[in-house]
């Protein structure tokens, strides 16, 4: 049996030798096989018999050692190297290696988790990023509707949706950079236009049989209650009144003839110019709803001030912006602007000023007083009151808006001059007082006039006001020697003059004057026009045009060739030459902005140098406008820049300067945008300083127009970024990773993924880069970690180890051989 033994470690010899040449050979088999790990054979003694167990040590006695036999070698073990491997890039997105511990986690198509180091994955018809070879879908975490990523929680199939995924980004902040000129013309004048007279034929007035020039149709004027068709204007004819009987109207025409036949659907489109830039045509439907229609003469212009983009201080029924002024007043008594040099006798201080021996005749409540030169150069205040202060019926005091907004900061010194103007607006022209003329009566109190009762002239009954000559009141009639109670009080024919009597208030027209009475007249048939005691006489001034259009100051905000057509048909509405132009340096430019939906919207930003101050500040005025808003308005924002001595950008006085853009539901998403589109504009960037033209431009803005997901990239730390084709980038999603306390724990399923096993230990999922996790290398695979060499090496060691087993066998099988012979 001795010889039969040796026989057994030489058969269990080759049975080892021939599972290590296995090994080899399915190592040097997957050496091209990303991210294969090289198997290792590891072996071990079967066991020994024990011929002699030996013996101690004793006395002298050295002992003796056992005497044993092996009985071969077995498989111990078969492990993975995991090792890295090399890193190569592919240049292919979808690619990915791990750089360090871990493995990817992928959903079988049965829905097992399954492992794997191999990351040369790529995207299904689905966009999900799976493994091509099986099927199985990559997993990690994806970023929500805002494009955030929530780890920790249920892992999800990873989808990038390249060509599908569409998004934008809205504008939040604009920033301009640019020179404007500092010796350019202070701007001190807004256009100031009239429209055709205009009539309403519904009624005639009181005195209609007072035809005059000022009212050759004898109807009322148009109001901002008056239909749109019920508008007329005069043909030109009329015959005027003699003293004996009343004139003859003159005849009208319908401003808009459609409408008498269909009083609803007529589209009244208006064509005009704002400084050199043409203005996309804006529609009024007549019966459409608000903000683009409307029935009345009051929808029409509250629909001309916001197409033409005037800014009276207020947008979207905020007060924002300050000094919203026009063209200059202008004095009707001497049609030259109310303008003049503060004095040492005039009393002034920051809420109001009162002007020794001034006339502030043409002047309104909401005008705009500033100071154009001196110590308080480039302070403006609106006007809240005008008085009279020495009971002249002069008036001559101002009192000033002093809350801190259109407010005056410093008080005004001698030698300052100053200029009054109208506010920015487009209204329904009003009759404008003239002056008030007060009677005097036996008591001989201060008055300006003796008034009497004229005869009956036919169907013309007359007043007569003559200058007072006794009482305090009569050395106020004169302005001077040569000057006449009329001139004085700014008289002319065809004037207004109302008063009060015992059943209400009367009116008249004036008929006549010398040069210290004037004649009224009025129709006969209207009853008792007796004044009573102490009766004042209002003058009034009837403007030139029913709608009047008062422009911002600064010539790119300058008004002209108004045209309107009603369905294609030119109508003469606006055809009057302007009574005062735009005047002042400016610059306009125009940039694009986009909203959450990345649609994108023009909006035209308006410099105007408003104010220059010695020694600073200066300010430039700036208007924002857009034909985008949804409230219908041009204009979306304004406000104030100021400079230092050194043209330098000092602020504007806000913490932000904000321009608002509300928005509308598109055709295809009825759920509309995100709105309002809140711009934040910064100004820093801008210089006043003497050059030759001013220049301004859009420096950058943080919006883009809707975009495609065109490529992605995956970061270190898995992180999944889209690049879409408007130059956005959104992170879509993270890649997980697991790890395992035990690889070698792991079992090979094959298609080189692992599957958990009880030995591995539990699947630790995180992100990349975490608690021993390895990084990412996006666009990369990693090799296998088989080294040729050795595996050559180990091949033809274990051939020897084979072929010696073999001899071993023989060798047994040859010594069986003589023990037979012997027989």
């Amino acid at each position: 049996m001795a010889l039969i033994d040796s026989l057994n470690p030489a058969v269990a010899g080759l049975r080892i030798q021939q599972k290590k040449i296995e090994v080899v050979g399915d190592n040097i088999a997957n050496v091209d096989t990303p991210s294969f790990k090289t198997s290792r054979v590891e072996f071990s003694s079967i066991f020994s018999q024990v011929l002699s167990f030996g013996a101690a040590p004793e006395g002298t006695f050295g002992g003796i050692n056992p005497i044993q036999i092996g009985k071969g070698a077995q498989l111990a073990s078969i492990s993975k190297d995991f090792t890295q491997g090399a890193i190569k890039n592919t240049g292919i997105a979808s690619d990915l290696a791990i750089d360090g511990d871990g493995f990817f986690v992928v959903r079988s198509g049965t829905g097992e988790t399954l492992y794997t180091r191999d990351g040369s994955f790529g995207l299904s018809s689905g966009n999900q990023l799976i493994d091509p070879a099986t099927g199985g879908v990559v997993q990690g975490w994806m970023a929500d509707s805002d494009f955030d990523i929530s780890v920790g929680g249920p892992l999800q199939d990873v989808t990038i949706p390249t060509g599908s995924l569409s998004i934008a980004r809205a504008t939040s902040k604009v920033s301009m950079q640019g020179i404007l000129n500092s010796s350019g013309e202070v701007a001190s004048s807004g256009s100031w236009l009239f429209s055709a007279d205009l009539y309403d034929n519904r009624s005639a007035q009181s005195n209609s049989d007072l035809i005059s020039s000022k009212n050759p149709l004898g109807m009322n004027r148009a109001s901002r209650s008056t239909p749109l068709e019920n508008l007329v204007v005069s043909l030109g004819d009329f015959t005027t009144y003699s003293a004996s009987s009343v004139g003859t109207s003159g005849t009208s025409s319908a401003l808009f003839p459609d409408l008498q036949t269909d009083p609803t659907g007529l589209e009244i489109s208006f064509e005009f110019s704002k400084g050199d830039r043409s203005i996309e045509t804006s529609t009024f439907t007549v019966g459409g709803p608000a903000p683009n229609g409307g029935t009345t003469l009051g929808e029409l212009t509250d629909f001309l001030e916001d197409t033409f983009g005037i800014t009276g201080g207020l947008v979207d029924g905020v007060e924002l912006a300050e000094h919203s002024y026009s063209f200059q007043r202008v004095s009707p008594i001497s049609q030259s602007p109310v303008a003049g040099t503060i004095s040492a006798s005039d009393s002034v201080s920051l809420a109001s000023i009162t002007f020794n021996n001034g006339d502030l005749r043409g002047v309104e409540v909401g005008d705009y007083f500033r100071i154009t030169s001196g110590s308080a150069s480039g302070q403006i205040a609106q006007i809240t009151d005008v008085t009279d202060g020495d009971s002249d019926n002069i008036p001559d005091t101002l009192t000033l808006r002093a809350d801190g907004f259109n407010s005056l900061s410093i008080v005004p010194e001698t030698g300052d001059t100053w200029v009054v103007h109208a506010p920015a607006e487009l209204e329904v022209a009003q009759d404008k007082a003239v002056t008030s003329l007060r009677q005097q009566t036996t008591g001989g109190q201060v008055a300006d006039i003796v008034v009497a009762t004229g005869p009956a002239g036919g169907a013309i009954n007359t007043l007569t006001l003559t200058a007072a000559t006794t009482g305090a009141g009569a050395a106020q009639n004169f302005l001077g020697t040569s000057e006449t109670f009329a001139n004085a009080h700014g008289i002319q024919a065809n004037q207004i003059v109302q008063w009060t009597t015992s059943s209400g208030t009367a009116q008249g027209w004036i008929t006549g004057f010398t040069d210290n009475t004037i004649t009224v007249s009025w129709n006969s048939s209207l009853g008792a026009q007796t004044p009573t005691a102490n009766s004042e006489f209002s003058i009034l001034e009837r403007p030139p045009g029913s709608i009047e259009i008062a422009g911002n100051t600064g010539s790119p905000n300058n008004i002209s060739n108004v045209q309107t057509l009603a369905d294609g048909d030119l109508v003469s509405l606006f055809t009057a030459p302007p009574v005062a132009q735009a005047v002042g340096e400016g610059v306009n430019t125009t940039f694009t902005v986009f909203d959450s939906q990345g649609s994108p919207h023009e909006i035209e930003m308006t410099f105007v140098y408003e104010a220059a101050s010695a020694n600073g500040p200066s300010v430039v005025r700036y208007i924002a406008e857009s034909e985008d808003d949804a409230n219908r308005s041009r204009v979306i924002g304004s406000g104030s820049i100021a400079f230092n001595a050194e043209g330098q950008f000092l602020g504007t006085g806000r913490s932000t300067e904000t321009v608002r853009l509300d928005l509308q539901p598109t055709v295809t998403n009825t759920q509309g945008v995100a709105t309002p589109l809140n711009l934040e504009v910064d100004f820093s960037r801008l210089s006043l300083l003497n050059t030759t033209n001013s220049a301004v431009q859009l420096e950058e803005q943080d919006g883009f127009p809707a975009g495609t997901l065109r490529e992605f990239g995956v970061g270190e730390d898995g992180i999944i970024t889209g690049i879409f084709d408007n130059g956005l980038s959104r992170n879509l999603g993270q890649i997980a990773l697991a790890r395992f306390q035990n690889n070698n724990g792991l079992v090979v399923t094959g298609s080189n993924y692992y599957r958990q096993s009880s030995n591995s230990g539990n699947a630790l999922v995180g992100t990349p880069g975490t608690l021993g996790r390895g990084n990412l290398r996006g666009g990369s695979l990693e090799d296998s970690n088989v080294n040729l060499a050795e595996q050559f090496t180990d091949l033809i060691t274990g051939q020897r180890a084979f072929q010696a087993n073999a001899r071993t066998f023989s060798a047994s099988d040859q010594l069986l051989q003589e023990l037979v012979n012997l027989i």
